[in-house]
């Protein structure tokens, strides 16, 4: 059974509620594995004769769910609400973005703040009207001993600036040679490490799937119409899709991309930047991991059709054989200096 739809309406439609469930799109999975194993005819290793393909799988995102707008399966309404939806989504996620560039990543402890506390140490932390004669020290000096007895009158925003800064980083108050390992290990710097590298984790994993996604929707054979068949599972291969559905596929990809390379750059000024306390650290790099995933809340409010769809399509070719060397994935070796280098970038100018 063939189903068919340009990138409007019309022609015969299809019902989209023949959804295979979970358990066989797993025993589809599994068929793969075992197919896989079985290919060793001439005893030797299975190792021996495993071709890695790359696929990509369709996700349960609003993304995904735009690729099927204005097939007949989806119908009129049901188009125009994923449309909509993914209209929210880019202007969710490209607001949020410019606010994290313009707004959230200034520097909160930049030139304005070492200014600021060099003119207060000059005029008022060393100030002689200040000076206490009971325990012979300066506003500076008592501000710095850090203790509750001692006065640092009109000094409360110093002190917590100086709270804050020995919090994050223990070896202002202390030396490192006074340091344990376990204290280095739970400071400021190595928190911010490492939601660094997890954001730049997260974000890479995100351009990997578009990547995969952009090949598997250029390799698809072009034709006046876009077909879906019906597969022995149960489920639906997509054959070939019309130009401007193709079009517009990538267009939308290149779109996804672009707010993802965006998006990581201002996370990342956003965590260096914005605050110091390891709260705030933790909170905004789970802030950052919504805002990136939030295609999948407004796939959600998708209509039922093109979930089932999506739950139901085949994964989609993105390269034939991987390229590998004696068992070393270059692809992957590929991203992986791409996070090294995103991380000493990120490191080196922020």
């Amino acid at each position: 059974v063939r189903t068919s739809g340009g990138g409007g309406g019309g022609g015969p439609t299809a019902s989209a509620t023949a959804t295979p469930s979970a358990t066989a799109r797993r025993t589809r999975t599994s068929r793969g594995k075992q197919s896989a194993m079985a290919s060793s005819k001439s005893g030797l290793p299975v190792e021996a004769h495993v071709e890695v393909e790359i696929r990509y799988d369709f996700v349960d995102s609003i993304w995904d769910a735009s690729f099927l707008a204005f097939h007949p399966c989806l119908g009129l309404g049901g188009s125009l609400q994923v449309i909509l939806l993914l209209a929210f989504n880019i202007a969710v996620q490209v607001i949020f973005t410019a606010m994290s560039w313009s707004v959230l990543a200034e520097r909160n402890f930049g030139d304005d703040v070492q200014k600021e506390l060099s003119t207060w140490r000059t005029n008022i932390g060393q100030n002689v009207k200040y000076y206490d004669e009971l325990t012979l020290s300066s506003l500076s000096e008592r501000l710095c001993l850090q203790d509750p007895k001692l006065p640092v009158e009109m000094s409360s925003r110093m002190s917590s600036i100086l709270q804050s800064l020995i919090t994050y980083w223990p070896a202002v108050e202390n030396s490192y040679e006074s340091q344990t390992i376990w204290e280095i290990l739970v400071s400021g710097p190595t928190l911010t490490l490492l939601a660094l590298m997890v954001w730049c984790l997260t974000t890479i994993h995100e351009v990997f799937e578009c990547w995969n996604c952009l090949v598997g929707v250029w390799w698809i054979t072009l034709d006046r119409k876009t077909h879906l068949f019906y597969t022995d599972e149960g489920g639906f291969q997509l054959a070939a899709v019309s130009w401007s559905r193709k079009a517009f596929a990538i267009g939308v990809l290149l779109v996804r991309m672009a707010i993802v390379l965006c998006l990581w750059y201002a996370g990342c000024g956003f965590l260096v930047n914005y605050s110091i306390d390891a709260g705030d650290l933790i909170l905004n790099a789970v802030a950052l991991e919504v805002v990136l995933a939030v295609d999948q809340a407004f796939f959600a409010l998708a209509p039922c059709n093109a979930k089932n769809l999506i739950h139901a399509l085949e994964p989609l070719p993105a390269a034939q054989h991987e390229i590998q060397y004696k068992g070393l994935d270059l692809r992957t070796c590929f991203f992986t200096l791409c996070f090294l280098g995103a991380l000493a970038f990120m490191g080196l100018h922020e």
